[in-house]
């Protein structure tokens, strides 16, 4: 058998490309370690590979310098902290918690072994068997900490990493065999079989941990952009649940709404009752009585339509509109045959076919259909009669509830009285008759605030007479923003007197 197995390949030159590669491995990993903050370990790991490349140009220097110190000792040390720094930065990686440090304490009794040999035997026999166990340590720690990972996206690339470091620790355990059964002790840099595989196996070693690193910090950050989509679309679910509840909030509040529009309509309705059984207690006409309780049994039927048209909206959650049309053509021309009065119908546009849910809204636009064509219909007569008995010079009207447009000036002129007036759809109107006189408006707001649109004032010279017709704000519910408005009504009210 020859002296040595040799293989003719230069050992210096593989020590160098070993160091080289380190260093490229080094520089890679700070930059990814840079850019991915969150990637824990990367940094670490940068410091190892940069050990490595700073341990091979002493090692090959020993060709120039054989110093125990500055060639042996101090390369193999680096070595040892770069394979010590692999675990550190596997732990860190997977975020394990607090480091082992008995590692470290099992490690003392070989590397002083391996200086002592250093310093009083220059063959590679026996420190193979003093230097291996401690990176096989090192190493298989690391390895350990990797094979932990549970995440889906990250096991492959963390176990691809765990793997090679153990194939390089089964390399370890070849190379020390190896060197003791050779027939004459070699020395580091002599090109024997398990130096220059050695070195081969750790060139690839440093590329494969390179390749690891970087698959591990591109799945993480595939896994984290996974766990951020996870993240909104649980926060697009609780988002749309929220939206739900606010819906059924909405929709309870619009119940509540239309029971506060019941109450509204049976309180008019009980209002005109009222009005009309206290007249019908002054009256002693049978005429007038009959006439009376027609009315009464007039609005007691619509209330009975109107109340079983909105219970069917509230049931339903919809109304269609040509129901709702029909319903108020229907009424007006009930109301206005019953007092003799010629309806002139107008409806432009097609009725919508489909149901529409804003049932709300479309019981307050019946409401206010209904209630103009009671005021105009119902309360005119009562006011011409009233006028024609009473006969005074100069009356203020308030709550005309009258569309500006719809006011019976007319009406009211054939019965001697000139008007002005400011009206208002559905709420709120005021107005200032003059008998045998002609009003000259003043002002129909009042003054203090441009943006206040509601038909409260109106001011008007009768015969060198200034007038005012005024109808206060409620201010209902208090605190509220009603009854801010209504104080600072008032307020402006005492500034235009003053």
């Amino acid at each position: 058998m020859a002296a040595h197995d040799s293989i003719v390949l230069d050992v210096s030159t593989l020590i160098f490309v070993v160091g080289l590669i380190s260093l490229l491995q080094s520089f890679a990993l700070y930059v990814v370690s840079s850019y991915n903050r969150q990637a824990h370990g990367m940094g670490v790991w940068a410091t190892a590979a940069l050990a490595n490349g700073l341990a091979m140009p002493l090692i090959a220097l020993r060709i120039h310098l054989d110093s125990a110190v500055i060639t042996k000792v101090l390369p193999t040390s680096l070595n040892f902290i770069s394979a010590y720094l692999f675990y550190v930065g596997a732990r860190r990686f997977q975020q394990c918690g607090t480091l082992q440090h008995w590692p470290l304490l099992a490690s003392l009794p070989c590397y002083g072994g391996y200086v002592w040999l250093v310093v009083h035997d220059e063959s590679l026999r026996l420190r193979p068997f003093l230097t291996s166990p401690i990176f096989i340590l090192f190493l298989t720690m690391g390895a350990r900490a990797l094979l932990t990972e549970r995440r889906p996206a990250l096991r492959f690339a963390a176990s691809f990493t765990a793997y090679s470091a153990l194939a390089v620790c089964g390399v370890f355990i070849w190379r020390a065999i190896d060197l003791y059964y050779l027939t004459a002790p070699a020395q580091l840099l002599e090109p024997v079989r398990a130096q220059v595989l050695g070195f081969i196996t750790w060139i690839l070693w440093s590329l494969l941990w390179t390749f690891g690193a970087m698959m591990m910090v591109n799945q993480r950050q595939t896994f984290e952009n996974e766990q951020l989509h996870q993240g909104q679309l649980w926060a697009a679910a609780q988002l749309a649940a929220a939206e739900h509840e606010l819906l059924a909030l909405r929709t309870e509040q619009q119940r509540q709404q239309l029971a506060s529009e019941l109450h509204d309509g049976i309180g008019g309705i009980t209002a005109n009752l009222a009005m009309l059984a206290f007249r019908g207690s002054m009256e002693e006409k049978p005429q007038q009585q009959k006439a009376l309780f027609q009315h009464i049994e007039f609005l007691a039927t619509e209330w009975n339509r109107e109340l079983r048209l909105w219970m069917n909206g509230m049931e339903r959650g919809s109304l269609l509109w040509g129901d709702a049309l029909a319903e108020a053509h229907a009424y007006a021309q009930r109301l206005a045959t019953a007092q003799g009065i010629e309806l002139d119908w107008k409806q432009s546009g097609a009725t919508p076919r489909e149901p529409d849910d804003h049932v709300q809204q479309m019981i307050s636009l019946m409401r206010a259909l209904k209630e103009a064509v009671n005021n105009l219909v119902r309360h005119l007569p009562n006011l011409l009669e009233w006028l024609g008995t009473s006969k005074p010079d100069i009356v203020c009207l308030q709550e005309l509830k009258t569309a500006h447009d719809a006011f019976p000036a007319a009406a009211l002129a054939k019965a001697g009285y000139n008007a002005v007036w400011k009206g208002q759809k559905t709420w709120n109107g005021v107005a200032i008759l003059a008998k045998g006189a002609e009003p000259v408006l003043i002002r129909d707001r009042l003054p203090g605030d441009p943006k206040d649109d509601q038909s409260r004032y109106i001011e008007a010279a009768v015969d060198g007479l200034i007038i005012n017709s005024i109808y206060l704000p409620n201010g209902n519910p208090q605190p509220g923003t009603k009854f801010d408005y209504k104080l600072a009504w008032f307020e402006r009210l005492n500034r235009h007197a003053a």
